[in-house]
């Protein structure tokens, strides 16, 4: 995790040579985004995880965009 003048982020190796960068959105409780996402047509692409530090999980929406989703414990 890296925080500099207000604005967090990570850096993480990829989990394979085609990976693009994944952009995240902070909030407040991954499960409603994630339920709410489903119900609009998103695939989950990678389930919540923990990590020391919150939960992620990383979403593809209808037209194939992938994005994360961020909670802080």
């Amino acid at each position: 995790m890296i925080k500099n003048a207000g604005i967090s982020g990570a850096l993480a190796p990829r989990e394979n040579p085609e990976q693009m960068p994944t952009m995240f959105v902070a909030v407040e409780s991954i499960e409603d985004h994630i339920s709410k996402a489903q119900q609009l047509g998103a695939k989950v692409v990678k389930t919540k995880q923990e990590i020391d530090a919150g939960y992620y999980a990383v979403i593809e929406d209808p037209q194939k965009n992938t994005f994360g989703i961020w909670q802080g414990k």
